[in-house]
């Protein structure tokens, strides 16, 4: 566990220079006109009624993980909690940022609606429930398990990666993917020190059996709402005036990446029935 601790010095001076990039970034699109290669549906569908609601997933994986932090109780796994929790709420921040600039490039665009979608449009109810349900947890551990190696492993990576920033290029938009690529770097950090911190359970030599059970029953459970609000946002596929990929193939690929991960720390990924 402590070789994937960053230290906070290297945390913070990494997230300035990934913030300034996003900037100058925004700065160069603004530049060059980039913002008025998107196409128009997409903008108003793909970016303002959907990603602009995105930005209520990331709120709420931001209050779980602040929860976990507290009661991790220790320095090595609260460091590596604190800082995916920081990521959440920086990430939430450059999606309303984004907003500004849209409506800037676009007179027209309004996300307003994005409230009323995450607490009553079906396309987010699946989404809203998991991350409900991870807020309320009691265990910390658990709450690293449903967001790390479930809910941000299907979920988030079928809408940021396969939807938001698959189907912003195939439309256009050039700008929305260089803000899920930032996202991303978090998340493969993110992914190194949760591998770690399930392998040193795992590999405990007088629970690590017992902790393997409690963890794949962990998977299973938090699987199954990870799944049902893939299913829920499913209908965006067809909506997108260039559509590069059908819901189910995103779902193949998804689904691989997350059966990968868990394999490369000895655990199945859950057959759905």
């Amino acid at each position: 566990m402590t070789r994937t601790r960053p230290g906070s010095g290297g945390y913070i001076s990494g997230v300035h220079e990934s913030e300034k990039a996003l900037e100058r970034s925004f700065e160069g699109a603004r530049a060059a006109g980039l913002f008025g290669f998107a196409d128009q549906k997409w903008v108003s569908q793909g970016l303002a009624e959907h990603y602009m609601t995105y930005p209520f997933v990331e709120y709420g994986l931001f209050l779980a993980l602040c929860y976990a932090e507290r009661e991790a109780l220790s320095d090595t796994a609260t460091f590596s909690i604190v800082f995916e929790a920081g990521d959440k709420l920086r990430h939430l921040q450059d999606v309303v940022y984004y907003s500004f600039e849209l409506a800037d490039a676009f007179p027209g665009f309004n996300d307003d609606g994005a409230q009323d979608a995450w607490q009553g449009d079906p396309i987010w109810q699946g989404a809203r429930k998991a991350v409900e349900n991870i807020i309320a947890l009691n265990d910390w551990m658990e709450v690293i398990v449903a967001t790390n190696l479930c809910f941000d492993r299907l979920f988030g990576e079928l809408a940021k990666v396969e939807y938001f920033s698959r189907f912003a290029a195939a439309n256009g938009d050039v700008v929305t993917p260089i803000i899920v690529a930032s996202s991303e770097a978090d998340t493969a950090r993110t992914q190194r020190w949760s591998a770690a911190l399930v392998e040193h359970v795992l590999a405990d030599p007088v629970h690590g059996n017992a902790n393997r059970e409690i963890v794949t029953s962990w998977i299973r459970k938090w699987n199954a709402y990870a799944l049902e609000a893939c299913e829920a946002f499913a209908p965006v596929f067809g909506q997108a005036p260039a559509r590069p990929a059908t819901f189910e193939s995103a779902m193949r690929d998804v689904r691989a990446k997350q059966a990968a991960y868990l394999s490369s720390l000895g655990l199945t990924s859950p057959v759905r029935a």
